[in-house]
């Protein structure tokens, strides 16, 4: 997709594209009359990327939905960004290839803009079997083969440790665009992190608000809900708002349209992590000709620029001068870790 499109910030991949930094998760999402007003209001809010799987068995719906929605709301297929994953059943050779081509078809377009491998093993095998390591090996050739056709516009990997990662580098020389892992502040990944960086990777989230169980810890942490309530945020916002801000990717997945909303709702406040001070610009001038001070500031901090063709917009939801947060309370943030697996912990797999 274009960075122009999208009024919220984008990364450029490796691969010479661009991922918008929030997308809409769809997991656990399923039927037609549910994923249509999800995506709507999705749109309606701003959303430009969608993250979806084979294994979730929604991809015809999103595929139905999007074909109705994008005109509906002035789009093409280039102005949004979907991903979808390659199921553990459909690791290896030739099985990767037909795989995605399927998913590509149920989405209703001719293109992903992002591939992954959902999980570094293989459905049936045991995780500590070397053929895991093999079959992956098979399935990133394939996708590096559909890379180069434009079948997909980027590859990567989900749930991937350092190990599976460089596996693959080194027998292919080909670095993934994205690593999709858990991450939030029960579980900083702060190795993997720094060698995403190393390497040229985006770090993008899944789980950042925890799994949608009666007694959500993360979401009830006092700790959170503290600081949400100084800043009269919710608490998924300053989850959401802790990872954006550090240059991570989220995908936040949820059914109820005002917390769709809510959770895209993160840019009108800034997460000083840096120096707790907002930077000036040694040229005010050309800020108030641009009318892009919002550009220019989250610029600094995530090294990404947020783009709109609403001003407007811009004004009202994102205003970045209301409130920060202290260095301190980014550092409370960071020391809740507990390297608490909420969801699949890859660790097991050869």
């Amino acid at each position: 997709m274009s960075s122009q499109v999208c009024k919220y910030p984008v990364i450029a991949l490796n691969s010479n594209t661009f991922i918008p930094l929030v997308g809409l998760g769809t997991f656990k999402i399923k039927g037609r009359a549910l994923i249509y007003r999800c995506l709507q209001v999705a749109l309606e809010s701003g959303y430009r990327s969608f993250d979806t799987a084979s294994v979730y068995k929604n991809e015809s719906d999103i595929g139905e939905a999007l074909k109705e929605l994008l005109p509906e709301h002035g789009l093409q297929r280039k102005d949004v960004f979907i991903t979808s994953k390659l199921g553990p059943a459909n690791q290896g050779k030739d099985k990767c290839r037909a795989a995605c081509l399927e998913s590509i078809q149920r989405l209703q377009c001719d293109y992903l803009d992002l591939y992954l491998i959902h999980w570094p093993g293989t459905q049936g095998k045991k995780p500590e079997e070397p053929v895991n390591k093999e079959l992956r090996l098979q399935s990133w050739q394939d996708m590096i083969q559909l890379h180069k056709e434009g079948k997909v516009k980027a590859i990567g990997v989900s749930n991937f440790l350092q190990h599976h990662i460089e596996d693959i580098i080194l027998e292919t020389s080909v670095v993934p665009a994205v690593l999709q892992i858990e991450h939030h502040p029960h579980l900083v990944q702060d190795n993997l992190i720094s060698y995403c960086k190393e390497k040229g990777i985006h770090f993008q989230a899944y789980s950042s608000l925890g799994t949608s169980v009666v007694e959500n810890k993360l979401l009830s942490d006092e700790t959170i809900k503290d600081i949400a309530k100084i800043h009269s945020k919710t608490t998924a916002q300053i989850l959401l708002k802790w990872a954006v801000q550090q240059n991570i990717g989220v995908i936040p997945k949820s059914t109820n349209p005002d917390h769709i909303r809510e959770n895209m709702d993160i840019f009108d406040f800034l997460l000083f992590i840096f120096t707790g001070v907002i930077p000036k610009s040694t040229n005010p001038d050309h800020i108030r000709e641009n009318m892009d001070i919002f550009d220019f500031l989250l610029f600094i901090f995530t090294g990404v620029i947020p783009k709109s063709t609403n001003p407007e917009h811009i004004r009202e939801n994102m205003d970045i001068f209301d409130f920060s947060l202290s260095h301190r309370d980014i550092d409370i943030l960071n020391k809740l870790d507990k390297q608490i697996h909420y969801c699949w912990n890859p660790k097991s797999v050869s």
